[in-house]
C-alpha cells in the first residue's frame, strides 16, 4: 500500500482499512497494483499471509514496483521536453511572420525611393533648360545620376534575391554576408559622387540600407533558435533510445529470473516425487529463445501465467505428500500395535 501511496497519492486512503483484517488488505493492494500500475499477480494472499512466499518470488514482484515508477518519471520528462519545443516552435513561427511583414516595407520605401528618383529626373531634365550655357556639364551629370540609379535598382533586386536565398540556405551565411558588405562598400563610394543637393536621397538610402542590417541580424537570431532547437531534438531522441534500452535490459532480466524460477520449481517436484508411484504434470515452459520473440505484455502474461500454474501444481503435489506421510505414519504404528500384541 505504502509504494502505490509513492506512486499516486490518489490511489490509496489508509483510513478505508482496518488493519486486522489482512487477507482484505493484501487482496486490495494486489489489485491496485494490477489496474493501477499494470504490474502482473505474482503471488497469492494466501501465500504472503501463511509466510509461504518464495523469497526470489516476493523480489521480483516488489522490484517491478521500480519499473513502475521509472516508467512514469520518464513519461513525466518526455511530457516536459514536448511542451519546450511546442514553445520555441511558436517563437520561430512568430519571427517568420514578423520577418515578412519587414520585407513588404522594404517594397513599400523601394517604390518611395524609384518615385524620388524620377522626381530627381524631371528636376535635371527642368535645369538643363534653365541653364543651356551649363548643358554639357548637366547632362554629363544626369548620365552619371541616371546610370548609378540603374546600378542601385540593379543591386537592390539583387539584394532581395540574397534575402530569400538567406531563407532557403542558412549554411552559406558566411559567403553571402561578405557579398553584402562588398555591395554596400560600392555603393558608399558611389553616393559620396552625388551632388550636394542629393544628400536627402542619401539619408533616406543609408536608412533603408540600416534596416536591410536589422533584417540580416533577425534572421541570424532565427538561425542560432533553430540550430537550438536540432540540439534540443537530437537530446530527446538519445533520452529516447537509451530509455528503450534500459526497459530492454530489465526485460531480459526479468525474463531469465522467471525462466531461473520455474527450473527450481521443476527441481523441487522431482524431490517431492520420491518415494512415490507416478509423477506430477511436467511444466511446459518455452525456451528463452522463443520467449524473446513475443511483445512485452505477451511475455509478461505468458511467464505469470506459467508461474501461477506450477505454483499450484507444487501446492497440490505438497498436499499429497503430507498426506502420504500420515498414511505411512498411521500404518507404520498399526503395526507396531500388531506386534506389541502379539
Amino acid at each position: 500500500m505504502a509504494l502505490i501511496r509513492e506512486y499516486d497519492q490518489s490511489l490509496v486512503e489508509y483510513t478505508q482499512y482496518n488493519k486486522e483484517e489482512r487477507e482484505v488488505n493484501v487482496e486490495a493492494a494486489f489489485k491496485l497494483a494490477e489496474d493501477k500500475l499494470h504490474i502482473p499477480r505474482l503471488l497469492e494472499v494466501k501465500q504472503v499471509i501463511g509466510e509461504k512466499a518464495d523469497d526470489r518470488s516476493v523480489q521480483l514482484y516488489v522490484s517491478m514496483f521500480l519499473n513502475a515508477f521509472q516508467i512514469q518519471a520518464e513519461k513525466s520528462k518526455l511530457l516536459a521536453d514536448k511542451g519546450a519545443i511546442g514553445s520555441a516552435l511558436k517563437d520561430m513561427e512568430a519571427k517568420l511572420a514578423m520577418e515578412e511583414n519587414e520585407k513588404e516595407e522594404i517594397k513599400r520605401q523601394r517604390a518611395d525611393m524609384e518615385h524620388h528618383v524620377r522626381e530627381l529626373e524631371s528636376q535635371l531634365r527642368a535645369e538643363k533648360k534653365q541653364h543651356e550655357e551649363t548643358s554639357k556639364r548637366n547632362k554629363l551629370e544626369l548620365d552619371e545620376l541616371r546610370t548609378l540609379v540603374n546600378s542601385l535598382k540593379e543591386n537592390e533586386t539583387y539584394l532581395n534575391e540574397k534575402v530569400n536565398v538567406l531563407k532557403q540556405m542558412l549554411d552559406k551565411e558566411t559567403e553571402e554576408k561578405t557579398e553584402i558588405e562588398a555591395l554596400k562598400e560600392s555603393m558608399e563610394r558611389e553616393l559620396a559622387k552625388l551632388r550636394a543637393e542629393k544628400e536627402q536621397w542619401a539619408k533616406e538610402r543609408e536608412g533603408l540600407q540600416d534596416e536591410r542590417d536589422a533584417f540580416e541580424q533577425d534572421l541570424k537570431d532565427m538561425r542560432d533558435q533553430l540550430e537550438l532547437f536540432k540540439r534540443t531534438k537530437e537530446k530527446l531522441e538519445t533520452k529516447t533510445k537509451n530509455r528503450v534500452d534500459l526497459e530492454g535490459r530489465g526485460l531480459d532480466t526479468l525474463r531469465k529470473n522467471l525462466l531461473e524460477h520455474l527450473r527450481d520449481m521443476n527441481t523441487w517436484k522431482g524431490y517431492l516425487e520420491q518415494d512415490r508411484e507416478y509423477e506430477s504434470e511436467k511444466v511446459q515452459a518455452k525456451a528463452e529463445k522463443e520467449i524473446i520473440t513475443l511483445a512485452f505484455e505477451d511475455q509478461l502474461e505468458f511467464l505469470s501465467t506459467a508461474l501461477a500454474d506450477e505454483n499450484k501444481r507444487l501446492h497440490t503435489l505438497l498436499e499429497d505428500h503430507e498426506a502420504e506421510e500420515a498414511e505411512k505414519k498411521k500404518q507404520r504404528a498399526q503395526e507396531a500395535k500388531a506386534n506389541n500384541t502379539a
